[in-house]
């Protein structure tokens, strides 16, 4: 049984300032997702007139989100967005796993394992909000005017799709596959078109925006797998 003092600490509200990095957090997420180059906050004053709160707690806001390796605070300069937070772990993976079949295959595997279970929660907890940046994603990847576009585009609607469900944790590791699925991504939406990558994202949206879990699941299974089979029959004719 929980003490009563760990019970009242487990269901207390977040704090304002905890409240603050949630919602830099997101507009961060919406607004430089897919941003190449620098990109820097406003100010600290134009910050707090935006999410309507005092100065200081959005200096204690960035600085939590600088720990967290979100941003950069520069005195003199102001609060820059990090870039590439994905790199470390593709760097990781890339030497714990040097050959580039067996990277792509487990990356394969990784996705067929997180994936549809995230689809079906978030067919479960959706919001008219997150179905609308969905749609919002969906729309910008049907717009790319290139296989770069595409691909990075492609990564922030499955992205979308753990917020939606409400998984931030998931959310950081299918960014953090960073360089290495925006490669696979560009390879594959090279060799087979983004009309059937698309094709599987709208039904994965409907699915999500009816809160039907299983047709989401099983369409995000569908989804992932035959991607992984696209890129391993394209490897194969390679070698």
């Amino acid at each position: 049984m929980i003490p009563p003092a760990t019970a009242q600490s487990l269901t207390k509200r977040p704090s304002l300032v905890e409240q603050t990095c949630a919602m830099l957090a997101d507009h961060i997420a919406s607004e430089f997702g897919g941003a190449e180059g620098e990109n820097w906050l406003p100010s600290e004053r134009e910050l707090a007139a935006r999410f309507g709160v005092s100065r200081p707690v959005i200096r204690e806001a960035t600085k939590r989100l600088e720990l967290q390796g979100l941003l950069e605070i520069s005195h003199g300069r102001g609060i820059k967005v990090v870039s590439k937070l994905q790199r470390p772990m593709s760097h990781s993976l890339e030497l714990r796993v040097p050959e580039s079949g067996e990277l792509l295959r487990q990356l394969g595997e990784a996705r067929r394992l997180l994936e549809p279970g995230l689809a079906r929660l978030a067919a479960e907890r959706r919001t008219k909000k997150g179905v609308q940046l969905l749609e919002k994603r969906h729309l910008a990847m049907e717009r790319a005017g290139d296989v770069v576009e595409a691909a990075a585009e492609d990564a922030l609607f499955h992205q979308e799709i753990a917020r939606v469900a409400g998984n931030e944790v998931i959310a950081l590791i299918l960014s953090s596959f960073g360089d290495l699925g925006e490669t696979v991504r560009r390879h594959t939406l090279s060799t087979t078109g983004k009309e059937k990558a698309l094709e599987h994202h709208a039904a994965i949206l409907e699915a999500i925006k009816e809160g039907d879990g299983d047709a989401a699941e099983t369409w995000m299974l569908t989804h992932v797998t035959e991607a992984a089979k696209d890129l391993e029959k394209s490897e194969a004719a390679k070698g």
